[in-house]
């Protein structure tokens, strides 16, 4: 499955936490470093090397916003989608899903 602009698949890191607020601004550094440092993955759509969507997955406990994840042993934990706005609606996010 193809996007309908061409992107890139990238698992971001912690270095990339400067990229990420843009996305989801409810989000600080602070709050996303945690996230990387508990073993979260962010995986992101990037056109011309920026990230324009982005998905966690998390194989164990993750938090956000209100709440804590806790999945199962044979378990993952999908958070935290967001595609900015001026690039929703071309199947970004459901090549991103592929891509992860």
């Amino acid at each position: 499955f193809e996007a309908r602009i061409p992107i890139e698949i990238r698992i971001l890191g912690e270095g990339d936490v400067g990229l990420l607020p843009p996305l989801n601004p409810h989000h600080s550094e602070a709050f996303l470093i945690e996230r990387f440092q508990a073993g979260a993955l962010c995986f992101a759509a990037c056109r011309n090397g920026r990230p324009i969507a982005q998905n966690w997955l998390s194989f164990g406990p993750v938090r956000d916003d209100d709440y804590l994840a806790r999945p199962g042993p044979d378990e993952a934990w999908c958070l935290d989608a967001f595609t900015l706005p001026d690039f929703r609606g071309r199947a970004i996010h459901t090549a991103l899903l592929q891509g992860m």
